[in-house]
């Protein structure tokens, strides 16, 4: 029996709130390449199983960050704010 694509979402969403944390931890080193890849992680995700907030958001800030690396501070927490809502609302 092939595996429904419905659930493979449920399994990749359901570990959003792994990836928060993550993303967190990288915040808090200053680890803008751990964040980048993390966003990017995201974004592919939010595309493949059809969330364009999630895909959208991860795309802007893996840009925002590959641009301003040293300016974590400034955009993350608000992102991580989003993801939070993403994950309530799905």
């Amino acid at each position: 029996m092939p595996i429904s694509p419905f659930w493979v979402w449920q399994i990749s969403f359901s570990t959003l709130p792994e990836k928060i944390q993550t993303i967190r931890h990288f915040l808090n080193s200053g680890d803008a390449l751990g964040v980048r890849g993390v966003f990017h992680k995201l974004k592919g995700t939010g595309a493949t199983y059809g969330v364009p907030e999630l895909s959208t958001l991860g795309e802007t800030l893996e840009a925002f960050v590959e641009i301003h690396p040293g300016d974590l501070k400034s955009a993350v927490p608000d992102a991580l704010d989003i993801l939070n809502q993403v994950h309530v609302c799905r």
